[in-house]
């Protein structure tokens, strides 16, 4: 990741640091399901669909929106 250039390499160090930081903070509480996401998952399941999750969130905080 660079933010402009490879010159600011402690700059995109810094700001990554920063973003995870926030993102630790926020992110699962403020993501929000389709309405219907829990009742579908919960009918796929019960009739025996293996289901997965694509998306770019960590792991943790999927499991964390997902509780």
């Amino acid at each position: 990741m660079n933010l402009v250039g490879n010159h600011h390499s402690d700059k995109t160090k810094e700001f990554k640091s920063y973003f995870i930081e926030k993102a630790n903070e926020v992110m699962s509480d403020l993501t929000e399901l389709f309405k219907e996401t829990p009742k579908v998952i919960k009918l796929l399941n019960r009739n025996n669909f293996k289901l997965g999750i694509v998306s770019t969130k960590y792991r943790f905080r999927i499991e964390t929106i997902l509780r």
